[in-house]
């Protein structure tokens, strides 16, 4: 998969980049060799052309994951790319990833993904919203903590895991706790729905 990615470095089509997936459907499974994510990189940068062209000539970090789906989120991926890697190995939502160990919810939501991407990868492995990282966080975790105002995505993760609520992290942090103080603008609706969830 990554050999064929780069031989195609220079494609914005997203068409080409579906093909090459489509032709080696094990690659989505498989992590990745430095070269290999370096090449992936490359694929994911060029498939989103909203990207500024300075944006694209600045971005040749390392990534931080190994597996073909995170990487495509670190790197801003047009959200077909990240429904096509989904389709492909949906398992791949809840694998351990990165020096924090965390899922792909975990990574999209600290990444800032669309709330329309984390429903998709919701849909296809829902049980995704149970995974901690290296800090026992879960995805609600990360969102009460990084996006704290964004009510939809709080819902969505906790109506799959309801659980969710009463969990405490490494530092006996619930979700709730780190809601409540955030400087963000939390509505005051989604801090009841929390309540309900903690209390319930």
């Amino acid at each position: 998969f990554a050999c064929a990615i780069q031989s195609n470095t220079d494609s914005k089509s997203f068409d080409v980049i579906e093909k090459l997936a489509l032709r080696d459907l094990s690659a989505a499974h498989r992590r990745m060799s430095d070269h290999g994510k370096i090449i992936m990189q490359k694929a994911v940068i060029a498939s989103n052309r909203k990207l500024p062209k300075l944006a694209k000539r600045s971005s040749w970090i390392k990534p931080r994951y190994t597996l073909p789906l995170n990487i495509a989120i670190q790197y801003n991926a047009d959200p077909r790319v990240l429904e096509l890697l989904v389709n492909i190995a949906p398992q791949v939502i809840q694998i351990p990833d990165g020096p924090e160990l965390e899922s792909s919810l975990h990574i999209a939501i600290k990444h800032h993904c669309p709330t329309e991407s984390i429903d998709m990868m919701l849909r296809a492995m829902p049980s995704a919203a149970a995974t901690r990282d290296r800090h026992s966080n879960t995805p609600l975790h990360a969102a009460c903590l990084m996006r704290s105002e964004e009510d939809d995505l709080i819902r969505h993760l906790l109506l799959c895991h309801p659980g969710a609520a009463k969990e405490r992290n490494f530092h006996a942090q619930t979700p709730l706790f780190l809601l409540q103080r955030s400087n963000r603008n939390v509505s005051e609706s989604i801090l009841n729905f929390m309540q309900r969830g903690s209390s319930g």
